[in-house]
């Protein structure tokens, strides 16, 4: 063995120094993990062996400022700078810690010292920026980067922070074409020009988003092809470089890239999904399907695959559409697209109840996240369905939401006014109406139904008022006389004979008749209206028949023709006619009433007391039947106190 001199052995006085401070530096680090107070002063006995040892200064910084002590952190990193003058390291520690401590001026001018110290060290340079950025300076922080930039040793960092700025405003507000995306991408460019290190490649997919975005394909599919050659695994890498190739019409390349993935995973459903939409692009429809049931299969991260596979199937195999959309909502039961297709679904294959639960499920969720659906008719629409199985509560509701989402959504106003009109709430009726007509002022459609309304609610001169205006506004549009069709005319009729107005009754009924020659509610209407005064009751006669003609069992017309014939004098044969309406309308008052009339010109008293009796307790506002019956004798006060007791003359 070779000797070794003694002086080899003997350490310099400046190694000696590093060797104890190295000691007391690793016994601080000791104590600092098990929270030993002592640590700093272990920090502090190997700064006094070793007073240029920057990392001595900064650990025992950091426990000044873990125990609350910042006062000592700052001086003794001040002292540190006295002692360290040229140490760029030491002056950005103390400077982050007046950022930390808001003393943002004391730090601004410690990292202008850090560049002073070293002017062609990045790290000064960019710190200074950070500081700019966070007083929200972002010019001068720009201008710091552009002076590193351009003296900095290695800008490789600047180059990249300056070009993270401007790719930060794009995401921050999107527009395309943009002097943003250029100049991210230039300063990228830059950085990507230098040699490389651990992020580059991070750096190098950053810039290819940025040619994908910036629709700069050619660049794109370069650094894109180039990562997944480093980085063939990554599937995210692959889908870019599968949208490059689409971008530039190279499908059947996309295609490739993606097969090769789902070769080596397949049991990607992304993949398989992202391979399906190519196979769509390429209109090769069963490979499409194929892909997207495979997704499907593959347990999916997200409904699209089973919106995809559905949509296909929707068209050629209904049923197979259903189980699919089934399945998806049970994996993904308050995914709002699956719901709405699911709701769409329904109703093309008659299943109504099934749609409303599917679409009312669908509201619920949009009303927790405060959304709406773009097409409003579906309230419109499920509305209907709720109100035609009598849910009448849950077709309100959906009516009044469709209203507040699209005021103008006419036949919302509609339909709800006569839903509730059909629940005797004729004010709620009247109101819905009177909101309809406001909101849509020169639509005839709308004052047409307001004015039908108010003629069911009795209200007749303002529903002829509202027809009047019909034909204002129809009289300005082309093709009027599409629009004045029968049933305009005989509701307007039926509104004019009740407020008196008999003669432009006539006509008006007369017209909807010559309209529609099959229309027999106009035909009987006039030829009651006739009966009632006694006059044209040849005429009436005919008319009545005809709207008999039209429907052999309808009650109101038997009784229409029964009473034509009494007013004609042939009483045995207007008895068969009622008592034929009777048989249809056993509970209409009107027929009640006019069999005690026939009844009575048969001289058969107590028949006709009996028929004006039955009549009389349905409808004890008639005050001609009231004074028949007290013509006869009846006391019908004191039957009023009686409720329920027979008529006694």
């Amino acid at each position: 063995m070779r000797a070794v001199p003694t002086e080899d052995l003997t350490l310099s006085p400046d190694h000696a120094a590093m060797a104890k401070a190295l000691a007391h530096f690793s016994a601080g680090i000791l104590r600092e993990g098990r929270a030993n107070k002592s640590a700093l002063d272990s920090y502090r006995r190997a700064l006094e062996e070793k007073p240029d040892y920057d990392p001595l200064y900064v650990h025992a910084a950091v426990l000044y400022i873990k125990q609350g002590e910042p006062d000592k952190a700052i001086a003794l990193m001040e002292e540190a700078c006295r002692r360290n003058p040229h140490s760029v390291e030491t002056c950005l520690y103390l400077s982050q810690i007046y950022q930390a401590l808001n003393q943002s001026a004391k730090a601004i001018k410690t990292a202008r010292r850090a560049i002073q110290i070293a002017p062609t060290n990045s790290k000064g340079y960019i710190q200074l920026a950070y500081f700019y950025l966070a007083a929200h300076d972002e010019p001068r922080a720009l201008a710091t980067l552009e002076e590193a930039r351009k003296k900095a040793a290695d800008p490789l960092l600047v180059l990249r922070f300056m070009g993270d700025l401007y790719a930060q405003k794009i995401v921050d507000a999107p527009a395309i074409p943009s002097s943003n995306v250029a100049k991210a991408i230039a300063y990228y460019e830059e950085a990507n020009a230098l040699p490389p290190d651990a992020a580059s490649l991070q750096y190098q997919e950053r810039l290819g988003d940025l040619y994908l975005l910036n629709r700069q394909m050619d660049k794109a599919l370069v650094s894109f092809q180039n990562l997944t050659t480093r980085l063939p695994d990554t599937i995210q890498l692959q889908k870019k470089l599968a949208m490059c190739y689409i971008a530039l019409d190279q499908k059947n390349k996309a295609v490739e890239v993606l097969k090769l993935i789902v070769g080596r995973e397949p049991d990607n459903s992304q993949v398989q999904f992202y391979l399906g939409e190519l196979y769509e692009t390429l209109e090769n429809t069963n490979k499409a399907v194929a892909s997207f049931r495979a997704a499907v299969d593959t347990t999916p991260s997200t409904a699209a695959p089973y919106l995809k596979l559905a949509s296909y199937y929707m068209k050629a195999e209904p049923a197979k559409a259903g189980q699919t959309l089934r399945t998806g909502l049970q994996r993904f039961p308050q995914d709002k697209k699956l719901l709405e297709m699911a709701s769409q679904y329904y109703l093309r294959n008659q299943q109504p109840l099934d749609a409303l639960d599917s679409f009312v499920h669908l509201q619920n969720l949009l009303l927790r996240d405060n959304e709406r659906l773009p097409d409003s008719r579906y309230y419109l629409i499920f509305g209907v369905i709720a109100q035609q199985h009598q849910m009448y509560d849950k077709a309100v509701a959906l009516y009044e939401t469709g209203l507040e989402l699209a005021p103008d959504l006419l036949e919302a106003y509609i339909r709800l006014a006569f839903l509730h009109l059909s629940a005797y709430a004729t004010d709620e009726a009247l109101n819905v109406m009177a909101e309809a007509v406001f909101s849509h002022p020169d639509d005839p459609i709308a004052w047409y139904y307001f004015g039908l309304l108010n003629n069911r609610a009795q209200n007749y001169a303002t529903a002829i008022n509202a027809f009047e205006r019909v034909e204002t506004l129809v009289a300005r549009l082309p093709h009027a006389d599409l629009l004045f069709d029968t049933l305009f005319y005989f509701n307007y009729g039926t509104a004019c004979e009740r407020s008196g107005q008999f003669e432009r009754a006539e006509v008006l009924l007369q017209r909807a008749m010559q309209l529609d020659t099959e229309n027999a509610e106009a035909f009987n209407y006039l030829a009651y209206m006739w009966a009632e005064k006694g006059i044209h009751l040849d005429q009436a006669l005919e008319y009545s028949q005809h709207s008999l003609d039209c429907d052999p069992d309808n009650g109101a017309f038997l009784d229409t023709l029964g009473w034509i014939l009494y007013k004609q004098k042939q009483v045995t044969e207007a008895l068969t006619c009622l008592q034929s309406a009777y048989y249809f309308m056993p509970d209409d008052p009107t027929i009640m009433e006019h069999l005690g009339d026939i009844w009575s010109a048969l001289r058969d008293d107590s028949q006709a007391l009996a028929w004006w009796e039955r009549s009389y307790r349905i409808n004890a506002n008639n005050k001609t039947l009231e004074d028949k019956l007290r013509k006869h004798g009846v006391d019908v006060n004191a039957w009023r106190l009686m409720k329920g007791n027979r008529l006694t003359p």
